[in-house]
């Protein structure tokens, strides 16, 4: 396993934590719901990039807008489906010091305004298999959620360490990190982005913290932070 699974998860996870009420809520749910029969309502393809095709859709483009806080800056709007394109941009702290694009561009279809497939870039399906990839997202209907705190926590469980990701993928897929925290026990790698939006007003920005066991190298936890939501997922393997 790698990291690239966990932008998909992470990006699942916001949904389950909606403090709103009525309809979106109750469409939130049902995605959560669905996580824990992955096989009957998700296929993952690889087609122009790695893709989660919903089989059963519930989510709406407002709630899209609600989640990510804005709408795409790119809408092809010209039928059925429609296509938008959310862009995160990734921050550094001073001027760029790494060769390459590490933007994250999330590709949205929609089909009589639900959303069918949700498609990250194709250099994402170099480091992860599609049946991991499904193994990773089904844990997602177990999540424990708690509203008042505006957290969900969940716990992914490795067949072997050679599913836990290390530094060294991490900064393959990310790129350098936007700060570096050591710890005794423990390092983090701090990577932000900014969530792009047609409204110049609006200064919306995604967080990441990867936190590594400084002896083994292996991810211990990922914490995403995202419209005040908080996403805890920790790494674990059965040996």
């Amino acid at each position: 396993m790698t990291i690239r699974k966990k932008f998909v998860f992470i990006f699942l996870s916001f949904v389950i934590l909606s403090t709103i009420t009525g309809c979106v809520y109750l469409r939130f749910l049902k995605l959560k719901n669905q996580m824990a029969d992955f096989n009957k309502n998700f296929e993952i393809t690889e087609k122009n990039g790695l893709s989660l095709v919903f089989l059963n859709p519930v989510l709406k483009k407002s709630d899209m807008v609600w989640l990510m806080g804005t709408e795409p800056t790119i809408m092809e709007v010209d039928g059925n489906p429609d296509n938008w394109i959310y862009e995160l941009k990734k921050r550094y702290r001073g001027k760029k010091n790494e060769e390459g694009n590490f933007d994250i561009p999330l590709d949205l279809t929609f089909e009589k305004n639900k959303l069918t497939v949700f498609t990250m870039p194709e250099r994402f399906s170099k480091y992860f298999s599609k049946s991991l990839f499904a193994k990773f997202l089904s844990t997602l209907g177990q999540a424990e959620i708690d509203k008042g705190d505006k957290q969900a926590s969940s716990t992914y469980e490795g067949a072997s360490k050679t599913e836990i990701p290390t530094t060294k993928e991490i900064r393959a897929v990310l790129g350098k990190p936007y700060i570096l925290n050591p710890s005794k026990e423990d390092f983090a790698y701090v990577y932000r982005y900014k969530v792009l939006s047609p409204d110049p007003e609006k200064n919306l920005g995604v967080k990441f913290t990867f936190n590594f066991n400084k002896e083994t190298d292996f991810l211990e936890s990922v914490v995403a932070n995202i419209k005040g939501l908080k996403i805890n997922i920790s790494f674990s393997d059965l040996q």
